[in-house]
């Protein structure tokens, strides 16, 4: 029986629905967005057709948006948005791979806005990410054979976005890529069982007889882990030399002190920038700097937009 002692309260849906549209206008201003799958196009694509087993597959991935209207990719809720890939053998098993940096695809492409008919574009390394696989060493690698791809982006408030499916194919090395690559695992099982020493002179060994093979940059990346003493100098190595691998943002964070307060880590890439001026290794460093600032003004304002977006879930549940 109800107690006519009490108020009764009714919600009057209506207002408060209107209280609701009224504090998301209040928002920081987003940026226009077409409908879910009309306004963004997602694509990969490989490096190459083939690789050696354990060589660092670079698969490049191209967000567009094909609308007149600037376009979001920011995420609100990360625990609800993701960047995944999916890999299928040719039996058809399938394996789910989570993407970098808090599975987000700003982070991938270094931008959370992106402008009318613009594309951008970031790589995506496949080696040494293999969750579901054993873990025997530091890079754990595809079993030879053939492979197809996919790449999916679910953001938070709309729907998916799937890209096009590619192949490759994974074989094993042999002749000269063959040494190349057991003394490189060499190194690394050295490393692992404790015999860092033993591990380091094979690195040196790798070099010296195997400099442009195609496990040199995987090994100079390797060789910034293992040799710690000389860490630097591996990281300057492999900008310097093979400035196009997938591990040179990860280098180019090594020398430039990931870690310590921002007016030494600019002054650090002005060094550097200055020294390798001309070069491409230059360019690349000068377009990582602007990529850089690029993702910390982003930061800042993913931090604005979320308070905000609190307030009003704040409100709403009070």
């Amino acid at each position: 029986m109800m107690d006519s002692s009490r108020p009764m309260y009714r919600v009057n849906l209506p207002v408060v629905l209107m209280a609701i549209t009224c504090l998301v206008s209040a928002l920081p201003d987003s940026p226009a967005h077409s409908s879910p799958l009309a306004d963004l196009s997602l694509s990969i694509e490989t490096g190459k057709s083939t690789y050696l087993t354990g060589e660092g597959i670079d698969l490049k991935v191209l967000v567009t948006n094909r609308t007149s209207d600037t376009v979001s990719v920011m995420n609100l809720d990360l625990g609800d948005s993701y960047f995944s890939i999916t890999l299928w053998d040719a039996t058809g098993k399938s394996l789910r791979i989570k993407g970098p940096r808090g599975h987000s695809i700003e982070g991938l492409i270094g931008s959370w806005v992106i402008q009318p008919g613009e594309s951008l574009a970031g790589v995506f390394g496949l080696d040494g990410i293999f969750g579901d696989l054993p873990r025997k060493s530091l890079t754990p690698m595809l079993p030879p054979g053939s492979y197809q791809a996919q790449a999916v982006y679910r953001h938070w408030w709309r729907d998916q976005y799937i890209s096009n499916k590619i192949s490759f194919r994974v074989t094993e090395p042999v002749g000269p890529e063959r040494e190349a690559f057991d003394l490189w695992r060499e190194a690394e099982t050295d490393y692992l069982g404790g015999q860092t020493e033993n591990g380091i002179e094979c690195l040196r060994k790798f070099f010296a007889l195997h400099a442009e093979s195609n496990y040199a940059a995987a090994t100079c990346h390797l060789a910034m882990f293992i040799d710690k003493q000389h860490g630097s100098e591996w990281a300057e190595k492999l900008i310097r030399e093979y400035p196009t691998s997938m591990y040179f943002e990860g280098a180019l964070g090594r020398l430039a002190g990931a870690g310590v307060n921002p007016s030494e880590r600019e002054q650090r890439q002005r060094d550097l920038l200055a020294k390798y001026k001309g070069t491409l290794t230059g360019a690349l460093i000068e377009k990582a700097i602007s990529k850089g600032k690029e993702r910390e003004k982003n930061n800042a304002l993913l931090m604005e937009r979320w308070k905000a977006e609190q307030s009003i879930r704040d409100g709403v549940d009070k």
